[in-house]
């Protein structure tokens, strides 16, 4: 993904090199702001479509594992397994906020490089900065894993985990191509 980003960073330069200096600075920097922004609307989605699906990534799970008293233990396992579970989904919350937070920020950046390029720059390079951004931004989307849909990764992590173990309201399953463990809820 590096790479990528360093290439379309590349194709930018290239189409800013006839323009001032002044120019080019500002329309890079726009054009940084608005991966940013891409990426940050990305995992946001992602991020709420797995709280609307009851799906916690592994990356917000919770990894405690009780203690077996060697009784019969099904409400205490049950008791901690929901208590992780809300904790993952308070997490999950959390981390939307922040996002979106960021997310605001970005966009009166954005706003405001757009301000500037507009006071330093002829409109007609405005403009067709403003198209080679959003065509190199498109790109970015379409290309490596941003191309799957979160409705479609949901429903690959849904239906093609294998299950690790069962409790009363939860599934922990294991999806192996994306290496994630989700929790279910029954």
């Amino acid at each position: 993904m590096l790479k990528f980003l360093q290439t379309l960073q590349k194709e930018m330069v290239n189409f800013l090199i006839p323009f001032r200096h002044s120019c080019t600075t500002v329309a890079l920097k726009l054009f940084s702001l608005t991966l940013a922004k891409t990426r940050f609307v990305s995992h946001i989605n992602f991020i709420g479509r797995c709280l609307q699906a009851k799906v916690i990534p592994i990356g917000f799970r919770v990894k405690f594992c009780p203690s077996n008293f060697r009784i019969d233990c099904t409400k205490y396992f049950s008791d901690v397994s929901s208590a992780c579970n809300s904790f993952s989904r308070t997490v999950m919350r959390s981390t939307i906020r922040a996002m979106c937070s960021k997310r605001n920020v970005l966009s009166r950046a954005i706003t405001n490089y757009l301000v500037n390029l507009s006071n330093v720059c002829p409109p007609m390079l405005v403009t067709s900065s403003r198209r080679h951004i959003h065509h190199l931004n498109s790109r970015k989307i379409g290309s490596h894993r941003l191309h799957v849909s979160t409705a479609r990764k949901l429903c690959y992590i849904r239906s093609k985990v294998r299950l690790v173990f069962k409790q009363k309201n939860v599934s922990f399953r294991f999806c192996k191509k994306l290496n994630i463990l989700v929790a279910i809820a029954n």
